[in-house]
């Protein structure tokens, strides 16, 4: 499963009024040369929220999953937060590792997303947002993928199988043919970022 897309809003499905994102309790996971990364949760799911150095900048809400927001109890999870040139381009990009974990689910449990979202330093745009892996149970398909950064563009390589194949249970045979597929794909390139 391959999902990359570059600009996403939260949209809540719930109905009745939703307060404004600023006043959700924050928990921060993680900060990286100014720029921290807060979890606002409510009783149902948590917000990933970017919040910039200084004042007068406005919060960058990190793209997620309409269906399927982060769970209330720990939804949000930093592997990494970095400043960094990616394009080599003199200007540093924010370069977002993290963990997005679906409300749990009858039989199967939480469904994981794993995460990386490039912002803009300057301008606070979402440059590219990008699944790298995914798992839930083990009757489901488990990804995992890697992405590599190159001065024109980003490389997302990923492989695919059923998750009893890793964790155990899978019937005999079932896990003979190895991963079910593999990707290779460019995500971001320098010009067009995303795509």
């Amino acid at each position: 499963m391959l999902a990359a897309w570059l600009l996403g809003s939260f949209c809540a499905a719930a109905e009745g009024p939703q307060p404004p994102v600023e006043a959700l309790p924050a928990e921060v996971p993680g900060e990286a040369a100014g720029w921290r990364l807060e979890a606002r949760c409510d009783a149902e799911a948590c917000l990933p929220v970017l919040h910039p150095p200084g004042t007068g900048r406005a919060e960058i809400l990190l793209p997620v999953v309409p269906e399927d927001r982060p769970w209330a109890v720990d939804g949000v999870a930093l592997h990494a937060l970095s400043v960094v040139d990616l394009d080599g381009d003199g200007r540093a990009e924010v370069k977002v590792e993290w963990r997005a974990t679906g409300t749990p689910r009858p039989a199967l449990g939480s469904w994981y997303r794993e995460l990386t979202t490039v912002v803009d330093g300057q301008t606070g745009l979402v440059r590219m947002h990008v699944e790298t892996g995914a798992f839930g149970g083990a009757s489901e398909t488990h990804c995992e993928g890697t992405l590599t950064f190159q001065p024109t563009g980003a490389i997302l390589e990923q492989h695919c199988q059923l998750r009893a194949c890793l964790v155990g249970g899978a019937r005999p045979g079932e896990c003979a043919g190895g991963p079910e597929h593999r990707t290779r794909a460019v995500v971001y390139s320098e010009g067009s970022p995303g795509q």
